[in-house]
């Protein structure tokens, strides 16, 4: 196991600028799965409608949760 390092200035402004530039293709990406939830709802395969898309959901956003924890966690 090795353990984690402090981040520097730079490679912490690098971080939050990539990021950053992922933010408008996230909210797209919720709002089109919004958008289509009837579509989802309506799918004939068992277990492949909203509840599993809200599961999912709520499992990214506690991995991203941690992500971010650990990020700011390892700024200097």
């Amino acid at each position: 196991n090795v353990s984690p390092r402090p981040l520097s200035i730079v490679d912490g402004r690098a971080i939050l600028d990539s990021v950053q530039a992922l933010e408008p293709n996230i909210y797209q990406t919720l709002d089109s799965i919004v958008a289509r939830k009837n579509i989802f709802s309506a799918l004939p395969v068992p277990g492949m409608g909203p509840a599993l898309i809200k599961q999912d959901l709520v499992n990214w956003n506690t991995a991203t949760q941690s992500l971010g924890a650990g990020l700011i966690g390892s700024v200097p």
